[in-house]
């Protein structure tokens, strides 16, 4: 349950940080829209397609939601985080980018991610097969993907990904 702006002001820093995200993911979940592959965000731009990725989309999305289902423990995030993972995988095949922020290898993480949390082999495999297209592979960082046990874990606050070594990725322009 979220409080008005002076209730929130009124409380300790800590319960005010909890009841002010809260009410944001409130808003997140009710802003979501269900399409048949999972659950995405209209973009904000009128006419423009869903953005998937890490940085503006729902990879992004899908990180908050596993944080706040740990920290809360409210099961809702965990199960839209479930659905949104569903939306991502469907979504890679039509990514051309390989970047964190931009493009796959983000996508590959919020979805590694969700198998980590919450279990599930059906993203596992998609955050397995996202590593493996040609974008996240050879055709953008000049080598091929490494094999599963090659991959090492790289630390973010509160939780383990999986880092591909040597993970450069190199756009038509640089």
């Amino acid at each position: 349950m979220t409080a008005d702006a002076a209730a929130v002001l009124a409380m300790p820093i800590g319960e005010a940080a909890e009841s002010l995200a809260l009410g944001a993911l409130d808003w997140l979940l009710g802003s979501a829209q269900a399409t048949e592959e999972g659950l995405t965000w209209v973009a904000a731009v009128p006419g423009t397609e869903p953005d998937f990725t890490l940085y503006h989309g729902a990879a992004g999305i899908v990180l908050a939601l596993l944080e706040a289902q740990q920290h809360f423990g409210d099961d809702r995030y965990g199960d839209a985080a479930t659905r949104v993972a569903a939306a991502i995988a469907a979504a890679a095949g039509q990514e051309e980018d390989c970047s964190l922020y931009f493009g796959l290898t983000g996508m590959a993480v919020a979805l590694h991610a969700v198998h980590v949390q919450l279990g599930g082999s059906s993203t596992d495999g998609a955050a397995r097969r996202v590593w493996a297209t040609p974008a996240s592979s050879a055709n953008c960082c000049g080598s091929p993907a490494p094999a599963p046990e090659e991959s090492r874990p790289m630390r973010f606050p509160g939780r383990t990904i999986l880092a591909r070594p040597g993970m450069r990725c190199k756009r038509d322009d640089d």
